[in-house]
């Protein structure tokens, strides 16, 4: 071999070695480093408001593990600025919902760090190249913007608010100070933290979607108070000058909170009360929806009399109004007198028929089958318009009560005071008796003097009788045949006149 031949082999034996060292570093580096040096580099940009703390290189952080680095800062539209970015594969996939935050490094690390939300695993995923809206970007406040806030007007006022509160929390002269009557307050506040919590929770509202309601009618408020700054700063005004009043008495102001505590302490009895009394309100107020109704058309009739009282109390009718009506008021004491005695008696008489005479009128009167199911006054209202309508026809003719004696196969025949021993209609026709009579000259106990309102109802279910009255007995076998029944019907109807002429007689004596 030639010495030409051998410097070419070691020529090439070189470059095979070189060759195999750069592609061990581009295989760690891949393996180790997450790099793909055939693919393209993920690219990001995002919209932020201010970039001057960013500088090439600066890294991007995912959790705080490095996923990333800053490729350079361009301006944006409206004074805004745009940062461009890779991402590692480790820093992948990003969603459409990702949002970035330029935060301080460490103290030693210096400048500025990107943090990075990679989003919602459920959203969709962010294409190459992509752009950060400026509504999902941020940054960290500067010292120098705190600074900048704190201009001379706003300055004066923090002076004067830290001026004012370490007047209230001093001493003052030889009573205990402001700090003093906050921790006696904070210690007030601990027993009345059970009721806050509670009125927040009422606060919450007893359905769905009450303090949602609340919160946008407050807004509706708010926003109505916006539109006249007018209206809001005279509401300012006043709030100021009621404090400056409260300022100027306040031991007033501190002898009306002392008074106020008697009052907190009685406060919820008289809240329980008012709660029980709620539901009787809605009801009253629910009855009384109708009458309000009703007093739309009374209302005009009620101010056409005020107008006509009116033109009575009038300087020209007056006098003579009170020329008439002087006989009057001359006998309203002998009135007065009077009614003192008579009004307990009324209310007597009243309260009687309020707790006896109505609820004993409500009663139904038990019947058998003949029961309405009706309340007595009902009943008793129909039996009076039966008895008017038959009353001028007992005979087609007249006011005459006709008494006719007859019989059957199935006849009774009962006593009939002061009549004697009458016949009485068909056996199944008559079910029973209520109330049952005494008997002859047997009364029920009568008590002028008892008090009403002391008696019990009545019993209505008491002195029945089922079948056949007291006194009266079944003849029907006594009439066995026709002849038989039609001689028992004349002697019958003999007896029965004669007993009838004999009490006729009687009451003529």
């Amino acid at each position: 071999m030639t010495a030409r031949h051998r410097r070419s082999a070691t020529r090439s034996a070189r470059a095979a070695a070189l060759l195999g060292i750069a592609l061990l570093i581009a295989v760690s580096v891949a393996i180790f480093g997450h790099v793909n040096p055939i693919s393209s580099p993920y690219e990001l940009r995002a919209q932020v408001a201010n970039a001057t703390q960013l500088r090439a290189d600066n890294p991007v952080r995912i959790a705080g593990v490095t996923v990333g680095r800053v490729t350079g800062v361009s301006p944006g539209p409206d004074g805004t600025s745009i940062v461009g970015m890779t991402i590692d594969d480790g820093g992948l996939p990003l969603h459409e919902d990702a949002s970035i935050h330029i935060e301080p490094r460490l103290a030693l690390e210096g400048n500025f760090a990107i943090r990075l939300s990679p989003g919602r695993p459920t959203a969709r995923t962010l294409p190459s190249g992509s752009l950060i809206p400026l509504a999902r970007t941020s940054g960290s406040v500067q010292l120098d913007q705190v600074v900048d806030v704190f201009d001379n007007p706003t300055r004066r006022g923090v002076q004067s608010a830290v001026e004012a509160l370490a007047t209230g929390l001093g001493p003052r002269g030889d009573e205990v100070s402001g700090a003093d009557d906050m921790r006696a307050a904070v210690r007030e506040l601990d027993g009345a933290l059970a009721d806050v919590a509670r009125v927040t929770h009422a606060a919450r509202g007893r359905t769905r979607g009450d303090l949602p309601r609340a919160v946008r009618q407050t807004g509706a408020v708010t926003e109505l108070l916006s539109g006249d700054r007018r209206a809001l700063a005279d509401i300012s005004g006043n709030i100021s000058a009621v404090g400056a009043a409260l300022v100027a008495e306040d031991g007033a102001l501190a002898e009306s909170v002392r008074r106020l505590r008697p009052v907190l302490l009685r406060a919820p009895a008289t809240l329980r009360e008012l709660d029980r009394a709620l539901p009787r309100l809605q009801r009253f107020a629910v009855a009384l929806r109708p009458s309000l109704d009703e007093a739309r058309t009374a209302l005009p009739a009620m101010d056409g009399l005020a107008r006509q009282l009116s033109s009575a109390a009038a300087p020209k009718e007056l006098p003579r109004l009170v020329t008439a009506v002087r006989p009057l008021v001359n006998e309203l004491p002998a009135l007065e007198a009077l009614l003192q005695d008579t009004f307990p008696f009324v209310g007597q008489v009243a309260e009687c028929i309020d707790r006896k005479v109505v609820p004993a009128l409500s009663l139904e009167v038990p019947d058998l089958v003949h029961s309405t199911g009706r309340p007595a006054y009902q009943d008793l209202v129909h039996a009076f318009t039966r008895l008017s309508a038959a009353n001028p026809s007992f005979d087609a003719n007249g006011r005459i009560l006709r008494a006719v004696a007859a019989g059957g196969e199935k006849t009774l025949t009962a006593l009939v005071p002061p009549f004697g021993d009458l016949v009485a209609g068909r056996a199944p026709d008559i079910q029973g008796v209520a109330p049952t009579w005494l008997g002859p000259g047997v009364d029920l106990p009568w008590e002028p003097g008892a008090d009403c309102r002391e008696q019990d109802l009545p019993d209505l279910t008491k002195r029945r009788r089922e079948g056949l009255p007291t006194g009266m007995r079944d003849i029907t076998a006594q009439v066995s045949s026709s002849a038989t029944s039609r001689a028992f019907k004349a002697d019958r109807l003999r007896r029965s006149l004669a007993e009838l002429s004999e009490a006729a007689k009687r009451g003529g004596r």
